[in-house]
């Protein structure tokens, strides 16, 4: 508790007390706040002082000491301000350069995961504290091949669009959506 809200309490507190009726209202409040001051002091003086101590964490602004704070507020902002910005600068300083590269890509795969899992999108800086966008690095393999059932699909959309296309009669379309199911299965096996 801090000094003002102590002598607020301590005030209402003893303007309460039956043996301050006896004055006059003005004449209470000033007593009351008068006595709660010097109850303030006496307790410092003994050691008690505040019971609330300001933390770093509070009181440090961790976002002017970012060295790419447009990076970071690109970052925030495709997440969507999640949480406390202090907070997210501080977590986001704690990453290395490598890492700080990870971030932005991952942000748009988290929040399309999170559609499908049913779980609820944690703040930004916990997202970062976590390195949850660790779990959405793109791997040489993923980047190089797509996935078989992606594949699959891809070539089925085109394969009914030819179809139609065949009743159109337009041989040029039918010539080049064929050749393009043809390179799109040859990279399937």
């Amino acid at each position: 508790m801090n000094r003002k809200a102590f002598i607020q309490q301590a005030s209402i507190t003893m303007m309460l007390h039956p043996y301050s009726s006896e004055k006059a209202p003005a004449e209470r409040v000033d007593a009351a706040i008068n006595l709660a001051e010097a109850l303030w002091e006496r307790l410092k003086d003994r050691g008690y002082g505040p019971t609330t101590q300001t933390s770093e964490r509070c009181s440090k602004n961790w976002y002017s000491e970012i060295q790419d704070q447009e990076e970071f507020d690109k970052c925030r902002r495709k997440y969507g301000d999640e949480g406390g910005r202090n907070d997210a600068a501080k977590a986001w300083i704690g990453l290395d350069e490598e890492e700080k590269v990870k971030v932005f890509p991952a942000i748009p795969k988290y929040i399309e995961s999170l559609k499908y899992s049913g779980k609820s999108k944690a703040h930004f800086a916990t997202w970062i504290n976590q390195k949850r966008f660790l779990n959405y690095e793109e791997t040489e393999k993923k980047q190089s091949k797509p996935a078989y059932n992606e594949l699959a699909q891809e070539i089925a959309g085109f394969e009914r669009q030819l179809e139609l296309v065949k009743k159109s009669g337009n041989q040029a379309m039918i010539d080049t959506l064929e050749s393009h199911i043809n390179k799109l299965k040859s990279k399937q096996s």
